[in-house]
């Protein structure tokens, strides 16, 4: 699945759609740089990854030039009021549930398993025992519970693919999951708010890592104003 940062743009006057792609690039780096300065030492907006159709739009002839690289029903960015940001929430609300039940039935009379980042903080916590990161993925990938999913994913039938890094949404239950694609349809893996703040939730992090990330998009998302512009940057 596709590794997607939303960043949130404030409205100017008469900012030309082309724009927006340079100044989500400028407001990512800003934010990472803020964020983890060690790690990006210097910055342009080359190093930021492509602008990716991500949003649902409602523009029509004379409003879709305010839409930054739009599709027929796709935008990678644009205006709130343009972008159908209530109909994606739906959507992968719909396609969670569907996801959740196709996952019950493949994985029955399997036992709950132990998701990913709890055997990588095993090697991270006890390196001097020689419990290798290697070792951590083979652990969690001889769980049958696992086993089960990646054989349903490798057997060319699946009507839906199960994100192994999932697995603890999963387990909590139709509705917590339902929950985590609504609110995640719109933010993606990670988000910069309009004051430059950023939270990014990559997979195989924590279940509570995940709802702190909603919580954080949900504010975002309620400072926006229709005039205030949202794009979609895809990460390699």
């Amino acid at each position: 699945m596709p590794q997607i940062v939303t960043v949130c743009l404030p409205a100017g006057p008469d900012k030309p759609a082309v724009r927006l792609g340079h100044e989500a690039k400028t407001a990512y780096i800003r934010a990472l740089s803020a964020s983890t300065p060690a790690t990006i030492a210097v910055a342009s907006p080359d190093y930021a990854n492509n602008p990716y159709p991500h949003f649902v739009h409602t523009a029509n002839r004379r409003s879709r030039g305010e839409l930054f690289a739009p599709r027929e029903h796709l935008a990678a960015g644009g205006p709130v009021r343009l972008l159908n940001l209530g109909w994606m929430a739906q959507h992968n609300a719909t396609v969670h549930r569907r996801r959740w039940h196709v996952w019950r039935q493949v994985v029955q009379g399997t036992r709950d398993a132990q998701p990913l980042w709890r055997f990588v903080d095993r090697h991270l916590t006890t390196p001097k025992r020689g419990y290798s990161l290697e070792q951590a993925h083979r652990d969690f990938r001889a769980q049958p519970r696992i086993a089960a999913m990646e054989i349903y994913n490798n057997s060319g039938r699946a009507v839906t693919p199960l994100p192994l890094d999932h697995l603890e949404a999963f387990q909590v239950g139709c509705e917590a999951y339902v929950e985590l694609g609504y609110h995640t349809a719109v933010p993606g893996n990670a988000m910069v708010a309009l004051g430059g703040q950023i939270f990014e939730c990559r997979p195989n992090q924590p279940l509570s890592q995940l709802w702190e990330f909603m919580k954080f998009a949900a504010i975002a998302m309620r400072q926006m104003s229709p005039d205030d512009c949202m794009v979609a940057l895809l990460e390699h």
